[in-house]
């Protein structure tokens, strides 16, 4: 298992400077940092940051936006290179990217090219790939610019999905706690207001209620425990579970979000290895890797199969059978007369499916915060119906 250890070390000029490396033992961690030309002065496992890269195997998006922003703007100005990598990792809170940049600001000081730095630390391969292309033109300020549009746009639609649960999440996290306080607390008292009532009949379905969350609190020993887990159960199969998602995808408003998010990381993704200079088949073959959606990733490998055959471009696009949505677009920035402009194609229209995405986002948001309200004054009136009605009943037969 990967572990991110913290440590202080002392580069050859003499500076004392904290660093992250990420290894599996510590013996690996002190190696990479002799490694490094540096010396460890102190190193500890950082657990907490070793906690938060067990479940990713990628840096957050918008913090490689903004580290590649910050790398691409820099050397613009004619900063130098490893000046430029150090002032940027000041502003880096991920412990996976710090890492990788911590591996790369060593390559670089051992002399290693940018691209090579960067593939050697651990950076996506695209990233790499691109650099190494653009360098040779002169064009290295361009290609973390680039990057760093592509990863906005990506940590854009990411965030717009995670908005979309979490208006459910606070609601199933709040209605499940309802439900156990008003089981253990509120209805027992209410049962026992409502037995010194004189002449108090109860109706039918309210009675089954009551003599429900009795049986419950009678055995809350194993009750409680059994509710909690099944409740976090079932809302971690709803947040994860393959059948729900397939269930939510038959959902009109839903499948287009998803179908437009998928497309447009998926379009800027093989743009970017496109204007890599990478072979044609290589770049889709890697973009359908990358692709979230089965869809998305057949389109691609039928893509890069296509154009193994020999197919020109355009043809081999018309094979292999991208959305109705995305057919046509795609088609016709692969039948461009240059590569500038089926790259300048790619983009434009991942940009385009981003911006389409970020709409019906907006929307579905809406809808679902009105279907919450719906299902909100349900269950204000199903409360209403278990807890006053039975009152309000009692009081009018005995008029």
């Amino acid at each position: 298992m990967k572990r991110i250890y913290q440590a202080v070390v002392c580069k050859a000029s003499g500076d004392v400077v904290p660093a992250k490396v990420m290894a599996e033992r510590r013996e690996d961690a002190v190696s990479k940092l002799l490694g490094r030309r540096v010396s460890p002065l102190e190193l500890k496992l950082s657990v907490a940051d070793t906690i938060n890269v067990m479940f990713k195997s990628t840096s957050d998006p918008r913090e490689m936006a903004q580290f590649y922003r910050t790398l691409g703007r820099r050397l613009e100005r004619g900063a130098e290179i490893r000046g430029s990598v150090r002032d940027a990792m000041e502003y880096v809170v991920d412990p996976l990217l710090k890492s990788w940049i911590g591996e790369m600001e060593a390559q670089l000081d051992g002399g290693a090219p940018l691209a090579d730095a960067m593939m050697q630390a651990g950076f996506p391969m695209r990233d790499s790939a691109l650099v190494r292309a653009m360098a040779g033109a002169g064009q290295t300020p361009r290609a973390f610019l680039r990057m760093s549009e592509e990863y906005a746009r990506e940590d854009r639609m990411a965030r717009h999905m995670r908005s979309l649960l979490v208006q459910p999440v606070i609601f199933y996290v709040i209605a499940a706690t309802l439900i156990l306080g008003a089981t253990l607390f509120a209805l027992p008292h209410m049962e026992k207001f409502f037995r010194q009532l004189p002449n108090m009949t109860m109706p039918a379905y309210a009675a089954v209620v009551y003599k429900a969350a009795d049986w419950f609190d009678a055995h809350e020993m194993w009750t409680v425990p059994l509710y909690l887990a099944s409740a976090l159960g079932f809302g971690l199969y709803a947040l994860k579970g393959r059948g729900v998602r397939k269930l939510l995808f038959h959902v009109p408003a839903v499948r287009r979000v998803v179908e437009r998010a998928d497309a447009a990381t998926a379009l800027g993704a093989f743009a970017l290895l496109y204007e890599s200079a990478m072979p044609r088949d290589e770049a889709a073959k890697r973009t359908a890797e990358a692709a979230r959606r089965e869809e998305t990733r057949q389109a691609f490998i039928r893509l890069a199969q296509g154009i193994e055959k020999g197919l020109p471009n355009e043809e081999a696009a018309r094979r292999a059978g991208f959305p109705s949505f995305l057919d046509r677009a795609v088609v016709g920035a692969l039948a461009a007369r240059d590569a500038d402009s089926t790259v300048e194609g790619l983009t434009l229209l991942a940009g385009n499916l981003a911006e389409d995405a970020e709409v019906f986002a907006q929307r579905l948001e809406q809808f679902v915060g009105l279907a919450l309200l719906v299902v909100m004054a349900n269950v204000v009136m199903l409360a209403f119906f278990v807890v006053v009605f039975p009152m309000i009943s009692t009081a009018l037969s005995q008029v």
